[in-house]
């Protein structure tokens, strides 16, 4: 049997965790670094998908810091 999880909207549940964290000073679940690598690999999709899916590599792909 699977358990039932109440429906609740992604982009609330991340609100609440973030306020959470601000508030008690919790560890997020995510860091900046995971935002980051997410970032990249939407910009090496798009980058792909404009080029007809040739294939992006994420390691030429720097930051400035």
């Amino acid at each position: 049997m699977v358990p039932a999880h109440p429906i609740k909207e992604a982009l609330a549940t991340e609100l609440e965790h973030f306020v959470e964290c601000v508030t008690t000073g919790a560890t997020p679940i995510t860091s900046g670094r995971n935002g980051l690598d997410v970032v990249r690999m939407l910009e090496c999709a798009t980058l792909s998908m404009k080029r007809r899916g040739h294939p992006i590599d994420l390691e030429p792909l720097r930051v400035a810091s």
